[in-house]
């Protein structure tokens, strides 16, 4: 999968449906997808683990949280200019800021506030890899109620990591101890 999502040459806009649990009642929410340009090659991508000491962890951690936070901020300000400059080439071509206003709406519109994701580590469903060409490919959520789940691809541009694909969703905590 990882690897399909590396060689992906195409913009892809989907929207999926999360179902998120606000106190007595349900509300659908879009859990916001973008796929914006990711890199592209011809031959099988060679990858390797992004995180192999303690810096490199307290790195990735801050460049996964920061941009969710910068989109939390977007979806509060209903002002996604500072989201959109902090992605790739690729993603700034592909995604205007009324785009990712539309994108994002049903997060913005349920009210949902994860800024609480900075007091906590993300928890990995794969180990953050780098490809040959030192884009960064993190796939994880944050233990929150609800999991704010991530899946974004980080394009080396100019000595800094900016987004390439941003994938956010949200998922409720199901309590086990519930009939």
């Amino acid at each position: 999968m990882v690897k399909n999502i590396l060689r992906n040459k195409y913009l892809v806009k989907q929207r999926l449906l999360a179902i998120m649990s606000l106190g007595l009642f349900s509300v659908a929410v879009p859990a916001s997808v973008v796929l914006a340009q990711t890199q592209s090659g011809e031959s099988q991508s060679q990858l390797r683990l992004a995180i192999t000491n303690e810096n490199d962890r307290i790195f990735v951690n801050t460049l996964i949280k920061s941009s969710l936070i910068s989109l939390n901020q977007a979806n509060q300000t209903n002002n996604y200019s500072v989201v959109r400059a902090l992605g790739s080439p690729g993603f700034q071509n592909n995604n205007s800021e009324q785009d990712l206003r539309d994108i994002f709406t049903g997060i913005r519109e349920a009210g949902l506030d994860f800024s609480a994701i900075s007091e906590y580590e993300p928890l990995f469903s794969s180990d953050p890899v780098l490809d040959e060409s030192n884009s960064l490919l993190v796939q994880g959520h944050f233990p929150t109620n609800p999991n704010i789940e991530f899946n974004l691809l980080y394009q080396l541009v100019n000595g800094q990591f900016r987004v390439d694909t941003f994938t956010v969703g949200i998922q409720p905590v199901v309590d086990s101890a519930q009939p």
